[in-house]
């Protein structure tokens, strides 16, 4: 079930509801149109359900004497959730304000901030160094590539060799490197994928030491990463900002394709089979939602709570 739900599949089941002639479009092409249709719809869908689907959380040091600081590049729209102090041990709620209402450029301690292009703004400016800024944010999906550019975990060696962990995948035949656009890139820079439900990313930025058939190896500052990220049977490996996993709750997987089956039905000028399939996308959505409002049956939300 972990590893269904992947390009492959998202390619297949795509073409088959387009009934897509063959060589129609190139499979990167359709999977970039899926990207766009998950960005554009499938994700804003997601979020509006309002069920914290895709939050994520940066923290940033303050400094003092400085009142910018800028929106995590991968926060979906660069817009913020909400914006937090963590002060010692307490979290501090931040307030938006309007910038028409600064007043003062005296420094002190931060109660408000508003936003300036694609930076948070922190009023009044920070008097000292000591709090940390807590942005919280939608996270922006992966780009979505074929299954041959990217490696699944099949099984992992615990044993630490001269090049460090070892990671498995019996489809990888490249003993040269791993070629992106004809060229062979070795080392590259990785994230790694968790193939269970909502494929999230458990790591990034991981540079491995080399490629031989059938591994990836790692060594360095980049092992204890890896280890930090726990890769497992079923995990994929591929380049930063790539995966070949659908990152949305499975559920929305038929969404996803039908929808990018739309607009592939819609540039070929097929008027009836996009009027079936939209029949379809209705019904699935309506569906999808269903199952995604309230992921605390039986569960009584607080509106306030406090420790203190």
């Amino acid at each position: 079930m972990a590893t269904l739900f992947n390009t492959d599949y998202l390619l297949a089941q795509t073409k088959l509801y387009a009934a897509l002639p063959s060589g129609k479009y190139t499979d990167q092409e359709i999977l970039a149109v899926a990207y766009d249709e998950l960005i554009s719809n499938v994700v804003p869908m997601v979020i509006n359900l309002r069920e914290e689907f895709y939050v994520q959380s940066a923290d940033q040091n303050i400094t003092a004497n400085v009142s910018t600081y800028p929106i995590p590049v991968a926060s979906l729209g660069l817009a913020v959730r909400e914006i937090k102090i963590v002060r010692s041990n307490r979290i501090v709620d931040v307030p938006r304000m309007s910038p028409t209402d600064v007043i003062s450029t005296q420094t002190g301690l931060p109660r408000y901030f508003y936003l300036q292009g694609n930076n948070i703004i922190l009023y009044p400016t920070p008097s000292s160094t000591v709090d940390v800024l807590r942005v919280t944010y939608y996270g922006t999906p992966e780009k979505l590539v074929v299954t041959t550019e990217a490696r699944l975990v099949t099984s992992i060696s615990a044993t630490l060799s001269s090049d460090g962990l070892v990671f498995c995948s019996s489809s990888d035949t490249q003993a040269l490197g791993w070629v992106y656009d004809g060229f062979a890139e070795n080392p590259i820079t990785l994230s790694v994928y968790s193939g269970d439900n909502g494929h999230v990313t458990k790591g990034t930025a991981l540079r491995n030491s080399s490629v031989s058939a059938g591994n990836l190896n790692f060594s360095g500052a980049s092992l204890t990463a890896i280890v930090a990220a726990a890769p497992l049977r079923g995990d994929w490996f591929a380049k930063d900002g790539e995966t070949p996993l659908v990152q949305a709750p499975d559920v929305c997987f038929d969404f996803l394709c039908r929808m990018t089956a739309g607009e592939l039905l819609q540039a070929m000028g097929d008027s009836n089979g996009y009027r079936v399939n939209s029949e379809k996308v209705k019904m699935v959505h309506d569906s999808v939602a269903s199952m995604l409002t309230n992921r605390t049956l039986g569960a009584l939300k607080k509106s306030r709570i406090s420790i203190l």
